[in-house]
């Protein structure tokens, strides 16, 4: 706060002549601050801005709670969403955090940008945590990858078993509450999950206990390594992102770069990127709603089709592997943004 302090009275128009631009990268977190916390950041920044007011909407006065993110969208002169479906989302009442109202009078300020990838990072040619590098051509040698996961857990090594795998925050947004019932479903079949991850405390009792009840065909990493993330992610044949909301997500871009077919819920960033496979040109498995049903059936297709279409399953790991969604696209984006806004 100090160091912010001095850098505002040095420059106390700071925003009245330019243009600003605020990107949402998940409204979920708003900086609401209490009355007892007011104070000290208030003072420090409404007092030093007077171009800046709160509205009802910025400021709860029942509950006495500032909400920045809400005085960010009414001030900022472009709002953009880190994916173009998460821009429809924020101007709907089930997907605006809360903050439909703001969006809403707002709503011509707003504009989605996909994020990038990182393909250096996430490169199967060059990737230095995986058992063996490939590509798209040599699939075949992924299946290496895929056995020295399933050795590192204990479990059979066989390609004809289908592997999940899931590296993740562990809180509501991911989509626990229906995937962790639907794993158990899914166990039945012969299938191994991979999961790794840490947060709330009763998903992680909920993926122990399955993991001690199917010891040969759960392996459950409390925690996260970068080496967990990438070999999880190559020794799969399918990586789930079933969230319940994303506003964009980079995991199932590392799944399509991998060979790994994502398998994610139609919300947000991941229907920007993954196509389903009953569409022209699918790269994944795609479902609906938020619900066991609807995870369970997804599970399923996934595991039927990887065993009875295996020819189609490998073209599906090519053409996953072949998207690209580079942060050049992207930047090229932002800067058409800043162009119209300083030729305003």
């Amino acid at each position: 706060l100090k160091s912010n302090e001095q850098h505002l009275s040095a420059d106390d128009n700071l925003g009245t002549s330019g243009k600003t631009v605020l990107t949402i990268h998940n409204g979920a977190f708003q900086g609401q601050f209490s009355a007892s916390e007011q104070n000290k950041i208030t003072s420090l920044i409404l007092n030093k801005q007077k171009h800046l007011t709160i509205s009802n909407q910025e400021y709860n006065q029942e509950q006495k709670q500032l909400n920045f993110l809400s005085l960010g969208i009414n001030t900022t002169d472009k709002i953009i969403a880190v994916s173009p479906n998460y821009a429809k989302e924020l101007l709907t009442p089930l997907g605006s955090h809360f903050l439909y109202n703001d969006m809403q009078n707002n709503a011509e300020k707003v504009t989605g940008i996909l994020n990038g990838c990182d393909y250096d990072a996430w490169n199967p040619q060059s990737d230095p945590y995986i058992e063996q590098n490939y590509q798209e051509h040599r699939l075949d040698l992924k299946l290496k990858n895929k056995l020295a996961l399933q050795k590192s857990a204990g479990f059979t090594q066989s390609e004809r078993i289908t592997t999940f795998s899931l590296v993740s925050r562990l809180t509501e947004q991911k989509g626990l509450d229906y995937l962790i019932p639907s794993l158990e479903e899914v166990l039945q079949h012969n299938v191994q999950i991979f999961i790794a991850g840490t947060g709330d405390p009763k998903y992680i009792d909920a993926l122990q206990l399955l993991a001690d009840k199917y010891p040969a065909k759960m392996f459950f990493y409390h925690g996260f390594s970068e080496a967990i993330a990438h070999t999880f992610m190559v020794g799969a044949d399918v990586f789930l992102v079933p969230s319940l909301f994303e506003p964009c997500g980079l995991t199932q871009m590392h799944a399509l770069a991998y060979g790994t077919l994502p398998l994610v819920r139609n919300v947000g960033g991941l229907a920007d990127t993954v196509i389903d496979i009953n569409e022209e040109g699918g790269t994944g498995f795609v479902f609906d709603k938020p619900n066991v049903n609807s995870m369970s059936s997804a599970l399923r297709r996934a595991v039927l089709f990887r065993v009875e279409q295996p020819n189609k399953f490998h073209a599906t790991q090519v053409l996953a592997m072949k998207s690209k969604f580079t942060w050049k696209k992207s930047a090229i984006s932002y800067l058409s943004v800043y162009k119209e806004l300083l030729s305003s």
